[in-house]
């Protein structure tokens, strides 16, 4: 499907499709459309499959599958969605720009926090980290 606008996409943008995204499946359907119908990168687009699980994931991935393997330059049977995965083909890009960086960032912050809170860490407030 040709890209039709142009909207800067930003972090709170993001974080509203991945909200839609996990939502009902009319908003999976209108964030699908959504993402579709504006110019977002391969990157992104990867990003944001990587935040969703198991049916959702798939159900994504059928609809994007040119975009997240363009990503990995790879045919859809050998796709890897783990982070040290994603990390090595994006970081490589030469079209990586600060917000998918920062992005990725946030979502492995957000993962590590989340998992040492559920092994009752729960002193803990949050996880910075420094990506390579």
């Amino acid at each position: 499907m040709e890209k039709i606008e142009e909207i800067k996409v930003d972090y709170k943008m993001y974080k509203e499709l991945c909200s839609m995204l996990k939502g009902s499946e009319e908003d999976f359907e209108i964030a699908c459309s959504n993402i579709a119908n504006i110019k977002l990168s391969n990157i992104m687009i990867t990003l944001l499959s990587k935040n969703l699980s198991y049916g959702k994931r798939s159900r994504f991935m059928d609809k994007f599958t040119k975009e997240i393997c363009a990503v990995f330059k790879t045919e859809e049977n050998k796709l890897n969605l783990k982070w040290d995965e994603i990390y090595n083909h994006i970081t490589v890009d030469p079209d990586l720009t600060d917000l998918e960086k920062n992005i990725m960032t946030k979502e492995i912050e957000d993962m590590v926090l989340e998992t040492l809170k559920s092994l009752e860490y729960t002193f803990i407030k949050t996880i910075k980290i420094e990506l390579k």
